[in-house]
């Protein structure tokens, strides 16, 4: 082989390891778009955080103490003493066996209640 085919293959090898590295370039900002479209979306469907702590996502260590029992209990998304649906979450969920239990505060009467929501399988 003399000098000048030497010359023409490294300059072709380098052509190519540049258009290679320009694909993996485009690939890599691809993948994060992606990620950050696959992130936005499970941001937007809370039932998926939901779904995984009702499948044992979370350890116990991660979870708030639970001070629900004792409270009265309901399916509906309303306060069960008074009926108002003016309710807001108080922070604390427990989720086992693919029932989750949430703890909330009725704005009208005051009263903690627990929403109890089972998931579809």
């Amino acid at each position: 082989m003399d000098a000048t085919v030497i010359l023409a293959r490294a300059r072709r090898l380098q052509a190519n390891a540049g258009a290679v590295c320009a694909l993996a370039e485009e690939l890599r900002a691809q993948a994060w778009t992606d990620r950050d479209i696959v992130r936005q979306q499970v941001q937007r469907r809370a039932g998926r955080r939901i779904a995984r702590l009702a499948r044992g996502g979370s350890s116990a260590f991660e979870l708030p103490k639970w001070t629900g029992d004792g409270l009265k209990e309901t399916r509906e998304r309303a306060c069960p003493h008074c009926g108002d649906r003016t309710i807001a979450p108080r922070g604390h969920v427990r989720a086992v066996d693919g029932v989750v239990k949430a703890m909330y505060l009725c704005q009208d009467c005051k009263k903690g209640f627990v929403l109890v929501l089972t998931l579809l399988r």
